[in-house]
């Protein structure tokens, strides 16, 4: 449901992303599997009895040369020891994830591909049916995500729940690294997508010179909002699309490498990304964070699995709620015993004070609308069925906020990493790795 701005409210969530978050976006850029091809696979090594095969390397080698991850280039049957180590890093912790009992259920693999899908701006069958047509089967992006859970709830149990910075740990590191509290640039923006999903190489060619006739219009006076809304892919391409303020934590480099270089009120060149092309129109920058925020609570309801019958049965749960505590019911009782966001609805379901951009378009725009001891009726987001509770609002100066919790990021990825070290450095030593067809690698990598 949030955005990646949610993590540094969760620093053990934001160090699994950083750990893993790399495997989800290598399956979304995958070509057609090496393994499909080869009559016979070998085996390159063994790890504690279970192989890693030649078709493995060479799916995973393409996917992350795509990526440009490691620096590796497409493959030629050359094997590249770092990533060869990672894939044994993987398999190690996978095998420890299951000898301690953790599991994944498929609920669990059915929200997280769900949350993929959000993440990527489609929604689970769109994603599932780019992920076929190049190549990938639903049951193979099933299992990595299983696999990639498995490994970040060991992480998580092992590593994570162990480590913790202290409000004084914090206030010293921020007196070290003063940096950190200076005013951040921030962009009030609108944002024009063209969706390059599933297109060949020459409908993206005509798809960019279509885009760029319409930059031209838009640079000679015509109202980006309304080329937004005739052309469009964004999912909410009628609001003009409008993205109000964000800040350099919200946008991806390349959007701010291109609004450094605009004036207020012109439009940027086309932006090339892995969801398509991109036009963005600057209205307003400024340094100072004085934003609006909204104390809120919420309850989710989500859907058993990803079909239309679970779906039903969510919403109609969903409206249930919502109709008792508009009777009078208590929300904070309600969104402990039926929220699925077990972090919120241990306490009432209370989100603490919000910032613009923490949340989904649709979560926003429903919180937007309530007066203070409002409650929403069910909204759909990408995540399940939302009943929202409004608190109260503020203005609130959050550079001290977010100073903060890059502080406390940054002290959790040292601490973490240490832990991390102590703990695999053992599992790995422990583990009985034979090299077949290759030679050994030189040092583990982290994950």
């Amino acid at each position: 449901m949030r955005s990646t701005a949610f993590s540094w409210r969760n620093p053990r969530a934001a160090l699994v992303a950083c750990f893993a978050g790399w495997l989800i976006s290598a399956w979304l850029f995958a070509t057609p599997s090496f393994a499909q091809s080869l009559a016979i696979d070998k085996v390159l090594l063994v790890v504690n009895q279970e192989p890693i095969t030649l078709s493995e390397y060479q799916t995973r080698h393409q996917r992350e040369a795509l990526q440009k991850s490691l620096d590796l280039q497409p493959f030629d049957d050359n094997i590249d020891q770092r990533l060869l180590n990672r894939m044994i890093d993987e398999r190690i912790q996978a095998q420890a994830a299951w000898r301690n009992n953790i599991h994944i259920a498929p609920a669990e693999i059915d929200r997280a591909i769900a949350f993929v899908a959000e993440q990527n701006d489609s929604s689970v069958p769109q994603l599932l049916a780019h992920l076929n047509r190049n190549g990938i089967s639903t049951g193979q992006f099933r299992e990595s995500i299983r696999e990639q859970q498995l490994i970040n709830r060991l992480l998580e149990i092992a590593v994570h729940a162990r480590v913790n910075a202290s409000p004084q740990e914090i206030e010293n590191y921020l007196a070290r690294h003063p940096e950190l509290s200076a005013a951040d640039e921030a962009y009030e923006i609108s944002h024009l997508l063209v969706s390059l999903a599933g297109k060949s190489a020459q409908q993206a060619r005509s798809e960019h010179e279509n885009l760029a006739h319409l930059r031209q219009r838009a640079v000679d006076g015509r109202p980006f909002a309304q080329l937004v809304r005739d052309f469009s892919d964004n999912p909410d391409h009628q609001s003009g699309g409008y993205l109000g303020w964000r800040t350099t934590n919200q946008l991806p480099e390349q959007f701010m490498q291109a609004l450094r270089e605009l004036e207020n009120g012109q439009v940027s060149e086309i932006i090339t990304s892995h969801n398509g092309l991109h036009l963005l129109k600057l209205h307003a920058r400024r340094g100072q964070q004085v934003v609006e925020q909204q104390h809120l609570r919420h309850i989710l309801i989500r859907p058993s699995a990803v079909t239309e019958a679970a779906d039903q049965q969510a919403r109609q749960l969903a409206e249930q709620l919502y109709q008792r505590i508009a009777h009078g019911a208590d929300f904070q009782k309600i969104a402990h015993a039926y929220s699925a966001d077990q972090g919120s609805g241990a306490n009432g379901g209370d989100l603490g004070w919000v910032t613009p951009g923490e949340f989904s378009p649709q979560f926003e725009q429903a919180a937007r609308a309530l007066q203070s001891g409002e409650v929403s009726r069910p909204v759909r987001t990408q995540s399940g069925y939302h009943i929202i509770q409004a608190v109260a609002r503020r203005r609130h100066d959050i550079n001290r906020d977010r100073a903060w919790r890059r502080a406390q990021q940054a002290i959790f990825r040292r601490k973490a990493q240490e832990r991390y070290e102590n703990w695999y450095g053992p599992l790995r030593e422990a583990a009985y790795i034979e090299y077949i067809a290759v030679a050994p690698p030189t040092t583990p990598t982290s994950p």
